[in-house]
């Protein structure tokens, strides 16, 4: 939490702050399947990943919830 905060209060020093929260697991849909499907997450966890590199994010605020807040942490970590 520490972090963030420090990053959002050097928000015009170059910090990207990127906040998410999305669908649950099972509104999640790829090719018939709902992300509670492995190969499902690892994509939209991929996905995430490349959206945040784009945008060069210095500081991440996810939620907690399963699904997309899930995801966007899991990329963070990784």
């Amino acid at each position: 939490a520490d972090a963030c905060v420090r990053a959002v209060r050097a928000g015009v020093a170059g910090a990207v702050i990127v906040a998410g929260t999305g669908h649950r697991p099972d509104k999640l849909r790829l090719g018939g399947r709902d992300a509670y499907d492995r190969a499902v997450f690892a994509r939209l966890v991929a996905v995430c990943a490349a959206e945040l590199r784009r945008w060069a994010s210095t500081t991440v605020i996810a939620g907690g919830a399963l699904g997309f807040d899930e995801a966007i942490a899991v990329a963070v970590l990784d």
